[in-house]
């Protein structure tokens, strides 16, 4: 199977409506873990009160607009859609979204992991040729 730049196993959705939005990054199963985690902190307070705390309604926010709030920085926030897609979301000048960066993306879900340890196989695999931070 083909890789994306991203490094991850591609493959192609439904693309009857245009060649936009037609890869996705996650595989089937992940894509299944991703919208049920948005259902848990959409629907249940307590589960989004649980991952986010004083953010919690920002998370049930963005699982309405089937978004997984992964990491908030000071102007912006790292939301993951079901494809496996970071988008950053401007929150300071209100400019809309883009698709995160590769070092975007790989920080967002490094960062994620604490509040949801269940995407920890969207994480980037270890390469032979990584190194350890300090070495």
């Amino acid at each position: 199977m083909p890789c994306n730049s991203h490094g991850y196993i591609e493959f192609v959705t439904d693309c009857s409506g245009g060649a936009q939005n037609c890869s996705m990054i996650a595989t089937p199963a992940q894509a299944r873990l991703i919208g049920l985690l948005m259902g848990r902190v959409t629907a249940d307070a307590d589960e989004a009160a649980g991952r986010w705390a004083e953010n919690a309604s920002l998370a049930q926010e963005y699982g309405l607009q089937k978004r997984l709030l992964l990491a908030r920085d000071w102007t912006a926030d790292l939301v993951l859609d079901v494809s496996g897609e970071v988008y950053v979301v401007d929150t300071e000048y209100g400019s809309g979204q883009r698709v995160a960066g590769e070092t975007e993306r790989k920080t967002a879900l490094f960062r994620s992991i604490r509040r949801y340890p269940e995407l920890l196989s969207l994480l980037p695999t270890r390469t032979p040729e990584s190194t350890t931070c300090g070495q």
